[in-house]
C-alpha cells in the first residue's frame, strides 16, 4: 500500500511541477534593433487604428451637434413658467442667505422631476419623485439624460468657503449621467466618489484625499479609472481604454508635484513621475518607466570635457529608467533608455537620450531611431487621424458654429 501511496505522491509532483512550468513566462529571446523597432511601429500602428475616428465618427458628430442643440436652446429657447418656478425652487432649497452670510448645501438626490424640450424649443417641467431627466429631440430620434445618485453620506461636506459664503454637499456614494438614444446607450458616465477627511474636521482641505472608480461608455468604446486619488501633492491611478473586447492601452501611474496658488493663479512642479505600467493592444507592447524629474532638472546636457560628461550621465542613470517589454512578458526587456556621452557639435561633450538594446547591439541614439523610416506608417496614420478629426468635427466644435 505504502508503495502505490508513494507512485501517486510522486505523479501528484511531477505533474504539479509540469504545470508551474508551463505558467512561468520564459525569458524572451533578445530582438535586433531593426526586430525592436518594427515591433514597436506595428504596435503603435495598431493602436491608432483602434481609435480612428471612422470608429466614431457618427457619435462624435451627434455628440457635439447636440451640445450645439443646447447651447440654441438656451440662447433661443422658451422656457415656461414651470421651468422658472422649478429654478427658483432649487434655489430656494439649497441657498440659504442672512445678510452678507451665504450658505449653499447641495444635495443631488433632491433635484427631481422632468425636462423637456419640444421640436419648437419650448421647455417644460413637469414635477416627480423620480430623479431629474431631460428629454429633447434630435435629427429625428429621442435623447434622454438621466442623473442618477445613490448612498449620499449623512453629513455634509465643507467643499469651499471665502468670506461669509460656504459651499458644501452631501457626498454619495455614486453619481450616474446616463444619455439614452430612442431607449439605447448613447453615453453613460457613473462615478464612484470617495473623500477622505482625514483630520475628519468636516472640511475638504490640504490634509485630504479625493478618490474615484469611474466608468465612461459610448457604443463601441469604454474608459475606466479604478483606484483613482488626487491629493495635494500627489495622483494616483490605473486608467484604461477598451474598443469591443481589445484593450487599446492601459496606465498605470502616479505623479508626484507640488502645486503653487499665487493670486488665483495655479502652477505645477512636478517632483517624481512613474509609470508602473502602461500597456498597448493587451500588452503586445509594454513600457514601465520612472523619472525624478527634480533631480534632472539640475543637470546640465553640455560638459567641457569628457568626464563630466559620464559623470552626469551616470547620473541620469539614477534619476530616468525607462524600459521596453513586448508580449505581455517583463522578463526581459529589449529596449531601455540609456544616456550617451558624444562629442559636441563644436566641442566639448554631450550627454543626450539613446537606446540600449537586450541583444548587445551599439546603443543608439534615441535622434537616430527617431530618423529611421520604420516610423514612417506611424507618422502617416498619425496625420490621416489629424486630418480626419479636422475634416469631421471641426465645424461642428462651439467655437466654430459661434463664428
Amino acid at each position: 500500500m505504502k508503495k502505490i501511496y508513494l507512485i501517486v505522491s510522486a505523479a501528484v509532483v511531477a505533474l504539479c511541477a509540469l504545470s508551474c512550468k508551463k505558467d512561468v513566462n520564459p525569458t524572451p529571446t533578445p530582438m535586433s534593433p531593426s526586430e525592436v523597432k518594427q515591433k514597436t511601429a506595428d504596435v503603435l500602428v495598431a493602436t491608432l487604428n483602434e481609435v480612428d475616428p471612422d470608429n466614431w465618427k457618427a457619435w462624435g458628430q451627434t455628440g457635439l451637434g447636440l451640445i450645439n442643440e443646447l447651447s440654441d436652446i438656451v440662447k433661443e429657447g422658451q422656457a415656461d413658467q414651470s421651468v422658472i418656478d422649478f429654478v427658483q425652487n432649487l434655489r430656494n432649497l439649497f441657498v440659504k442667505e442672512s445678510g452678507n452670510k451665504v450658505e449653499i448645501l447641495i444635495k443631488l438626490s433632491q433635484i427631481t422631476g422632468e425636462i423637456t424640450v419640444s421640436k419648437d424649443k419650448k421647455v417644460t417641467y413637469t414635477a416627480s419623485s423620480n430623479p431629474v431627466s431631460l428629454t429633447m429631440p434630435y435629427n429625428g430620434k429621442d435623447y434622454k439624460l438621466q442623473m442618477e445618485v445613490k448612498g449620499e453620506s449623512s453629513t455634509a461636506l465643507l467643499l469651499y468657503y471665502e468670506g461669509e459664503v460656504t459651499l458644501s454637499a452631501y457626498v454619495p456614494q455614486t453619481i450616474g449621467l446616463h444619455l439614452t438614444q430612442n431607449g439605447g446607450t448613447f453615453m453613460d458616465l457613473v462615478v464612484n466618489p470617495v473623500i477622505n477627511d482625514k483630520n475628519g474636521n468636516g472640511k475638504l482641505d490640504a490634509d485630504d484625499t479625493i478618490g474615484a472608480n469611474f466608468t465612461l461608455q459610448i457604443p463601441d468604446y469604454k474608459f475606466t479609472g479604478t483606484d483613482v486619488t488626487v491629493a495635494e501633492d500627489f495622483a494616483v491611478g490605473i486608467f484604461e481604454l477598451t474598443h469591443n473586447t481589445t484593450s487599446v492601452f492601459l496606465l498605470d501611474g502616479k505623479l508626484e508635484f507640488n502645486m503653487h496658488i499665487t493670486d488665483g493663479n495655479i502652477s505645477m512642479d512636478v517632483d517624481d513621475a512613474e509609470i508602473n505600467k502602461l500597456s498597448l493592444m493587451g500588452g503586445q507592447a509594454i513600457l514601465i518607466a520612472e523619472a525624478d524629474v527634480q533631480d534632472l532638472k539640475d543637470i546640465d546636457s553640455h560638459y567641457e570635457n569628457e568626464d563630466s560628461a559620464k559623470a552626469a550621465a551616470k547620473s541620469i542613470s539614477k534619476s530616468l529608467k525607462a524600459e521596453l517589454f513586448f508580449d505581455n512578458n517583463t522578463n526581459l526587456a529589449q529596449a531601455s533608455l540609456v544616456p550617451m556621452v558624444v562629442a559636441g557639435e563644436k566641442s566639448g561633450w554631450d550627454v543626450v537620450p539613446g537606446i540600449h538594446y537586450a541583444d548587445g547591439s551599439a546603443d543608439e541614439t534615441l535622434e537616430s531611431v527617431g530618423n529611421d523610416p520604420v516610423w514612417d506608417p506611424v507618422t502617416n496614420k498619425a496625420s490621416d487621424i489629424s486630418g480626419k478629426l479636422t475634416k469631421y468635427f471641426h465645424d461642428l466644435l462651439p467655437s466654430s458654429s459661434d463664428k
